[in-house]
C-alpha cells in the first residue's frame, strides 16, 4: 500500500502494518541511496504510495519524479517516528483514498 522512502525510519513499517497492509521501506525493496526516479517507477509499477518529507516530491515540474506517482507528503519537521505513524494512522481514509487516483498529492498535516 505505502513506499516509505528512506528520510523516514524503516522501523514505521511494523507500526502501520495493520492499518497499511503491504508497506515497504525503500532501502528493502530499491535499496539505500535510490535515485528518486527509480523510487517512483518502483511505486508506479506495484501500486504503491510514496510516503516522505522531502518536499521535492510535491513539485509539479515537467519531467520530475513527482509526476510519475500517488505522494503524501509529511510536513512534520524533527519528529519521532511514532509521531509520524500517529500521523499516517489518523489519516487512513485521506491516505487510502489516493489509490485508484493518477498522480495525487496530499501534504499531512494539512493545516
Amino acid at each position: 500500500m505505502l513506499l516509505i522512502d528512506e528520510n523516514i525510519s524503516f522501523r514505521i513499517v511494523d507500526i502501520i502494518a495493520e492499518i497499511f497492509p503491504g508497506t515497504v521501506h525503500v532501502k528493502n525493496v530499491v535499496g539505500a541511496g535510490a535515485p528518486d526516479r527509480t523510487v517512483a517507477a518502483y511505486a508506479r509499477k506495484h501500486g504503491l504510495i510514496v510516503v516522505t518529507k522531502d518536499k521535492d516530491w510535491l513539485e509539479n515540474v515537467p519531467g520530475n519524479h513527482s509526476l510519475e506517482c500517488n505522494v503524501v507528503y509529511v510536513k512534520l519537521p524533527n519528529c519521532r517516528t511514532d509521531d509520524i505513524s500517529t500521523l499516517l494512522i489518523n489519516n487512513e481514509y485521506k491516505i487510502k483514498e489516493l489509490r485508484g487516483q493518477n498522480l495525487a498529492r496530499l501534504a499531512l498535516p494539512s493545516r
